[in-house]
């Protein structure tokens, strides 16, 4: 359950906030203990009543649709090397998944909880999180074909791997409560995303980072 978790948020490391319509893109690195996993990039542009983001990491790319609130109205994860293509809207209270998983034909729909779809907290997370304590959002995992909650918590101003931050950490609910968390880490300066940090996989898998490349 946690490495699944993980492998739809850690993909997740971008930017807070891009005025511009044209697309804009940053990169980061993403490392495993002292592994070099891979370069990340992410673009972000204005589009008619709010904004997309796209994701890429190697052959893989996530493409994330948001209102004008910056809240997630739709998502789709392209992934070849696990033959997946399919996306995710929201509409009505109710998920709509439709498209390829795993090989697998995907068409069903799964209610709500009612709770902010903030997909990507790296993208709009300082400015809905800031200053929340136990605050829950939901979150899709496309390669499962559900959703989950998450709670997430302002921890203040911190300095972490010589980054001053503003520290929002992220915890699982429900049956294993606490068992699982990340953090997301934005420069206190310029409120742009820096850092990402958890633990993919079971105890004493190595600390997973993904850091902005200066």
């Amino acid at each position: 359950m946690k490495s699944s978790i993980m492998t739809v948020v850690a993909v997740a490391a971008a930017i807070f906030f891009t005025a511009s319509a044209s697309a804009e893109t940053r990169y980061f690195t993403k490392t495993r203990g002292d592994k070099f996993i891979s370069t990340m990039t992410i673009s972000e542009k204005s589009i008619p009543g709010g904004f997309e983001a796209r994701f890429g990491e190697g052959n893989k790319y996530e493409i994330h649709t948001m209102n004008s609130a910056r809240m997630t109205t739709a998502l789709r994860i392209v992934n070849p090397e696990k033959d997946t293509d399919v996306t995710v809207t929201l509409k009505d209270g109710l998920f709509h998944f439709k498209g390829k998983v795993r090989g697998k034909n995907v068409d069903k729909t799964e209610k709500s909880s009612g709770d902010p779809w903030y997909q990507n907290p790296e993208i709009n997370g300082l400015k809905f999180l800031k200053g929340k304590k136990d605050f829950r959002i939901q979150v899709i995992r496309p390669t499962e074909v559900d959703r989950f909650t998450l709670k997430s918590t302002d921890k203040g101003t911190e300095t972490i791997d010589g980054f001053t931050v503003t520290h929002i950490v992220n915890t699982n609910v429900g049956a294993f409560a606490g068992a699982w968390k990340c953090s997301y880490c934005f420069d206190v300066n310029t409120n742009e995303f820096v850092l990402y940090k958890s633990v993919e996989g079971a105890p004493g898998t190595p600390e997973t980072k993904i850091v902005i490349k200066k």
